[in-house]
C-alpha cells in the first residue's frame, strides 16, 4: 500500500508538469483537455494564476513524495535495497521529466534550445516558447506576430 501511493504521487507529479509545459503546443491545435485549461474554466482563473496555481500543485506533489519517501526508508521496507532502488528511480522519473520538459521541442517548438532559465517571463508564441530571466514582458510588434 506505502508503495501504490508514492507511484500515485510521482505520476500526477509527471501528468500535472507535463500539462505545464505542453499547454502552449496544445492550445496551438486548439486541445485544451489539460490541467491549465481546467484551473482556467473551473476556477475563473487568468493564465499566470492558473500557471501559480498549477506549479503550486506540482511542487505540493513533489514535497508530498518526499515526505513519503521519508516515511518507508524510516521504516521496515526502508532497510530493503530493491524498495531504496526504486524509490530513486521514482525520483529519476519526476526529476528526468521536469528536465525533459524544459528541453524538448515537443513542447517548445521546432529547434527548441532551453537557455538554463528557470524563473523570470516566459513568452508562448505561436510556434515556440521563450524562456527569459527578464522581469518584465513586452508584446512583439505587430510584423513580428506570425499570421
Amino acid at each position: 500500500r506505502e508503495l501504490r501511493e508514492i507511484v500515485d504521487t510521482a505520476l500526477v507529479h509527471i501528468m500535472l508538469t507535463n500539462d505545464m509545459f505542453s499547454f502552449r503546443a496544445e492550445a496551438m491545435m486548439d486541445d485544451y483537455v489539460n490541467a491549465l485549461s481546467v484551473l482556467r474554466l473551473s476556477e475563473g482563473l487568468g493564465l499566470q494564476e492558473a500557471v501559480d496555481r498549477l506549479f503550486a500543485l506540482v511542487d505540493g506533489k513533489r514535497a508530498e513524495f518526499m515526505a513519503a519517501r521519508a516515511a518507508i526508508e524510516a521504516g521496515e521496507l526502508g532497510r530493503r535495497e530493491d524498495i531504496r532502488a526504486y524509490l530513486d528511480a521514482l525520483w529519476h522519473m519526476m526529476a528526468g521529466n521536469l528536465q525533459w520538459s524544459y528541453l524538448t521541442s515537443r513542447y517548445n517548438g521546432p529547434g527548441h534550445r532551453w537557455n538554463g532559465v528557470r524563473s523570470g517571463v516566459l513568452t508562448l508564441h505561436r510556434d515556440r516558447t521563450v524562456f527569459s530571466d527578464r522581469a518584465y514582458c513586452s508584446l512583439p510588434r505587430a510584423e513580428e506576430v506570425p499570421a
